[in-house]
């Protein structure tokens, strides 16, 4: 299997820090990267994410002369799979659901929908913890699943109805999520904090449980996470919080995430290079010259450009893009740890308030080393601050052990596995979760992605339904194969 430059391996015992893992995701691209360029395509897709992919594929089936360029040494963009201790490790995304429609049909397409791995945490009866990190309370203490979970229920139903009907009214089609924009405005500059202060009736730890738990949906701070991309998740799950929780952290495709794109890139018929980060994309009617910063430069009829919104700016368009693209940046500056303790430790997930390495925390797996792999999401404080999310292995992971994970199961670290999204230009951050004020500006972006007769953009980022998740890349992917396709073959006058 080949190495990506992706991706980093703490080992505790050796302190052997190794940057850079075996994936599928890089032997994907091992043997098919194109010798020899032609000089002009029909269509150049920039980016081998699921967005990339798709549309890559899609338009090669339309019998187009496509280029995939990517910058990156594998495909996947935000998701690569690594095997370690006969786990499939996943450092980007990785929970599917049969009610995300666009990766359900992928998966469906490749027979991946048999046998599906579940997270132990929430595919079996088990422990919960929290710990609220003030005067009174600084350990994980773990509490009573079903108290909890009574608490969670009243919460969550107070925190949403912000309309009488539970919040219904304000998404009544979660698929076309600004379909009542007069509701969208109304509450675009409520953040998750302030929505949280507007409750009665709750304690002060009930309201703490509630914030650290949303907090994990983004890795955004409550004063700033917007209120409605919380509702929005809770809109796509059928206004079913436990529902949510399933879609969001239980199912995952068992041969891994890498599997399923290096299926979609098998099935693509065109041009690939990769390592080649784009550096201009030059658009005149009927022809688009794109550059490479190692100096190529290709021509094409048409492009569809699937960067991470928080990277569109180290391109240089010309024309430039739209405002409201070349504006708008996710803050998700978070991070996602996987953690490998020497111990079988029960189903468990467990929430701690900041300041802390990690906020969440999960039972995924236990490994064949008689272990259990954790997994994490770090909040956005670090990067923030101007740090990286793992600075120092061993202090993390010693603090965390210490905040976050019940004293009761005495676990060691042995492993630690990471990527920094965030310090990866090619990425520039997680998945896109949006900060109050935020929302009404994605119907402009939804607008401003179908650029020109030449230029079409496409990210998860944007998404109408998942935004930030596979499936709304998948869907994105889709629509933008669709759209160049209609443009390359309507009549020009």
């Amino acid at each position: 299997m080949s190495k990506t430059r992706d991706g980093n391996h703490y080992v505790a015992q050796s302190k052997a820090w190794t940057t850079g893992v075996n994936s599928l995701a890089a032997s994907a691209t091992a043997t098919s990267s194109t010798k020899t360029l032609e000089e002009s395509y029909d269509m150049i897709v920039i980016g081998a994410g699921y967005a990339g992919l798709v549309a890559a594929r899609d338009v090669a089936f339309a019998k187009k002369d496509v280029l995939l360029v990517e910058g990156r040494d594998r495909i996947g963009g935000r998701t690569f799979t690594y095997d370690f201790l006969g786990h499939k490790v996943e450092l980007g995304g990785t929970w599917v659901h049969w009610a995300q429609p666009h990766v359900w049909s992928e998966m469906s397409r490749y027979g991946l929908t048999d046998g599906l791995a579940q997270s132990k945490a929430f595919s079996e009866p088990g422990e919960f913890s929290i710990n609220y990190n003030n005067d009174e309370n600084n350990t994980a203490l773990l509490r009573d699943p079903r108290s909890t979970d009574a608490a969670m229920q009243r919460l969550v139903a107070a925190y949403f109805d912000v309309d009488g009907f539970g919040g219904r009214t304000i998404f009544p089609f979660p698929f076309k999520k600004m379909t009542n924009l007069e509701a969208i405005r109304k509450y675009d500059n409520l953040s998750t904090k302030g929505r949280l202060q507007q409750l009665v009736g709750f304690s002060r730890e009930d309201i703490a449980l509630l914030a650290v738990n949303l907090t994990a949906f983004g890795s955004i701070p409550p004063e700033e996470q917007s209120f409605l991309t919380t509702l929005h998740y809770y809109a796509l799950a059928d206004y079913d919080y436990d529902r949510l929780m399933t879609m969001m952290g239980r199912y995952k495709i068992a041969e891994g995430q890498s599997t399923l794109a290096a299926n979609i890139f098998g099935e693509f018929t065109g041009d690939a290079v990769f390592s080649k980060a784009v550096q201009s994309v030059v658009s005149s009617p009927c022809k688009v010259v794109v550059s490479l910063r190692s100096g190529e430069k290709i021509t094409a009829k048409h492009v569809i450009c699937t960067v991470p919104i928080n990277c569109l700016n180290d391109i240089t368009f010309t024309p430039p893009l739209p405002p409201p693209m070349v504006k708008t940046q996710h803050r998700n500056w978070g991070g996602k740890v996987i953690v490998h303790l020497d111990k079988k430790i029960p189903s468990w997930w467990g929430l701690t308030a900041a300041p802390t390495p990690v906020d969440c925390l999960l039972v995924d797996k236990h490994s064949e080393h008689d272990g259990t792999f954790v997994v994490g999401f770090s909040p956005s404080d670090a990067h923030r601050t101007g740090g990286k999310v793992v600075e120092d292995p061993q202090i993390f992971t010693d603090k965390m052990l210490e905040l976050c994970v019940p004293s009761t199961w005495d676990a060691h670290v042995t492993d630690l596995i990471w990527h920094d999204w965030n310090s990866d230009e090619i990425s520039k951050g997680q998945w896109a979760a949006w900060s109050a004020g935020q929302l009404k500006e994605l119907n402009s972006l939804l607008a401003s992605a179908n650029v020109s007769r030449e230029l079409t953009l496409a990210s998860a980022d944007w998404a109408d339904g998942w935004t930030g998740f596979i499936d709304g890349a998948i869907a994105e992917g889709r629509r933008a194969a669709r759209r160049a396709v209609l443009k390359l073959d309507s009549p020009r006058l």
